[in-house]
């Protein structure tokens, strides 16, 4: 009896085990033709993983004989140019230093640094000093730039402490003669009246000689190199690669290196007392071997710089030097025609199956780009059930296209009557108390000079008036702007006889070009009542027009007070609050009146030395 039920139980697991394959079989049939993910990932692992696979493999023998080889040449290359890179910077500080010690200026202050009457520090020498800031101020690798004399010690900005005639610097310079002097990286203590602190610096030292008959002055001078320098070339120089790169001077301290934990040390804590020894041995060209570097081995190359008698070092680690040969070199071109083949089958296969809907899609989206919103994604055609990320896609990017279309419409109804309202509203904005101070000055005028100036003033205002207003258009002829500006001059000398030079430079090409009206006098009244109120014999106003850049481009310059500076970045930045830096309607009123009409890429710009002179650019498009 129990045998029975053995043997019917086992073909009862069996179709449990088959209905389970078969689930298993039709989920992943199921997975594969509704999900683009499925698809990309089978045909990858069919197409692309195996072959490659297989090409590493059967590349890796016979490409690493040619890699280490390129490996070694490429890293000595590298090497020479990080050489030439660090032998360049020297060079161009050895000329700077030529140039401060063959100064004129600076050997007529240092032949009588030593004289009794001189500051024990040298701080009386201003001139001096002052250049000495300046090479600081223009070299930023540059930390500190001095002389030391038997008796003196002149710096530019910072004052190095403990350095002076009994230093080392000094000494092994004055011995030197007339040679360059390369001191390695050391710890300096920087000060000025703010304060002091430490920094890595290496230092190039000169003796100083008479320009006239060639004697020593008794005078070093120094420059202070921050160490950084040194580090940033070095760490540039691998590129991102797994290489370290150093720099060591004669007796194999380390004098650059990226880890500032190794400076000040001995290289041999590093390669050893052979290894450094092979170092340091004197040769022309890269020194090339293998070695070991902390323990680890490693190809160690090295070349003398040219300047000096320091070494630059790079370091390649075995690891990685054997990882580049992995790559695939003379067994290429067989797996890549084989590969080659298997993409593009995989290519026309996947390319059915995703591209064609992909297509559809991006020919709607290049219309819509073009401006169609009303561009749909059509539906698929009858008979296609399948709702995969194609479909979900499809609608939600139809649905969102419409709403859209839906949004933009809105905004633009609404921007459109708000620029329209903005513009009136900026528009009416124009002070009326010049107009009614104008009346009154000629209603006195006419009462004390028999007329005869009222009847020019009324002359000139109703000029005024009449292309202020206009027909109710936005823009004028510049030829008009520029005498609506002539009128309110006039009228302005009635009202406080000022003594004003006004000068006028306007290209013929633009008189008859257009331009949104009222926009020169504001700024020419904010010369005159800000820039040159304070002048009492008088000033000069410039106006200018031309046609620049395809632009049309106005100029109001004025030799008066000037604009502080922290207003006009306020402006320039587009960051002004109030913009209330004249009287009546703004600077930024105007540019706002501009940008409303013209664009955002035009509007004013303003230009001013403090205590000098002011000038307002205003950039307007072409209006034929």
């Amino acid at each position: 009896m129990q045998m029975g039920i053995k043997m019917i139980s086992k073909p009862i697991q069996s179709a449990k085990r088959k209905n389970l394959v078969r689930n298993c079989i039709a989920k992943t049939v199921s997975a594969f033709n509704g999900s683009i993910k499925y698809r990309l990932l089978l045909f990858f692992i069919l197409f692309a993983l195996i072959p490659l696979t297989i090409l590493g493999a059967v590349s890796y023998s016979a490409s690493k004989t040619t890699i280490d080889s390129k490996v070694r040449d490429y890293s000595e290359r590298l090497i020479k140019q990080t050489a030439e890179n660090i032998d360049f910077r020297f060079s161009r500080y050895q000329d700077t230093m030529i140039q401060i010690i063959t100064n004129p200026e600076i050997i007529a202050i240092l032949k009588n640094i030593d004289d009794p009457r001189s500051n024990p520090k040298g701080l009386e020498s201003l001139p001096l000093t002052t250049k000495l800031a300046y090479y600081i101020a223009t070299s930023p690798e540059f930390k500190s730039v001095s002389f030391i004399s038997r008796n003196h010690y002149i710096r530019g900005i910072w004052w190095t402490r403990g350095v002076d005639s009994r230093s080392p610097l000094y000494r092994d310079t004055m011995d030197g003669g007339n040679k360059f002097q390369w001191f390695p990286t050391h710890v300096a203590n920087f000060a000025d009246s703010a304060g002091s602190g430490d920094e890595n610096v290496f230092t190039l030292t000169k003796q100083v000689f008479n320009l006239v008959d060639g004697d020593s002055l008794g005078v070093v001078a120094f420059i202070d190199i921050r160490e950084e320098i040194l580090s940033d070339i070095c760490r540039q120089s691998v590129n991102g690669l797994p290489i370290q790169c150093f720099v060591i001077d004669q007796n194999g301290m380390i004098v650059a290196h990226p880890d500032n934990r190794f400076l000040f040390k001995n290289s041999s804590r590093l390669f050893g007392g052979k290894g450094l020894r092979r170092l340091l041995k004197t040769t022309d060209g890269v020194i090339s071997f293998s070695g070991r570097y902390q323990n680890q081995k490693a190809i160690i190359n090295a070349i003398t710089l040219e300047s000096t008698n320091w070494r630059v070092v790079n370091i390649i680690d075995n690891s990685y030097f054997y990882k580049e040969s992995n790559r695939v070199i003379r067994a290429i071109w067989v797996m890549a025609v084989l590969c080659i083949l298997v993409a593009i089958l995989a290519a026309f296969l996947l390319t059915q199956r995703i591209t064609t809907p992909l297509q559809k899609m991006l020919t709607v989206m290049d219309q819509v780009v073009a401006g169609n919103l009303s561009a749909r994604i059509a539906e698929n055609s009858a008979g296609e059930d399948v709702k995969d990320e194609f479909t979900i896609l499809r609608d939600n990017f139809n649905f969102m296209i419409a709403k859209t279309e839906e949004l933009v419409q809105k905004v633009y109804t609404e921007q459109n009557g708000k620029r329209v309202a903005e513009i009136k509203a900026l528009q009416m904005q124009i002070n009326p108390h010049f107009l009614y101070n104008t009346l009154d000055t000629i209603k006195w005028t006419a009462l004390f000079q028999k007329a005869n100036n009222a009847a020019e003033m009324a002359n000139l205002l109703s000029r005024l008036l009449h292309i202020s207003l206009g027909k109710g258009e936005e823009t004028v002829s510049v030829a008009d702007e520029i005498e609506h500006v002539r009128c309110y001059l006039g009228i302005q000398k009635f009202r406080f006889n000022f003594n004003i030079e006004v000068r006028y430079d306007i290209a013929k090409e633009t008189l008859a070009l257009k331009t949104p009206k009222l926009i020169l006098q504001p700024i020419v009244e904010n010369a005159i009542l800000h820039g040159l109120a304070d002048k009492p014999e008088g000033g000069m106003i410039m106006i200018t027009a031309a046609s620049m850049e395809g632009k049309l481009r106005f100029e109001v310059i004025d030799n008066g007070c000037g604009i502080e500076r922290d207003v006009i970045e306020n402006f320039n930045e587009s960051q002004r609050k109030t913009g209330e830096i004249m009287s009546g309607i703004g600077l930024a009123n105007i540019d706002e009146r501009i940008r409303l009409i013209c664009g955002p890429e035009y509007g004013l710009r303003i230009f001013s030395v403090h205590g000098q002179e002011t000038k307002v650019e205003i950039w307007l498009p072409i209006f034929e």
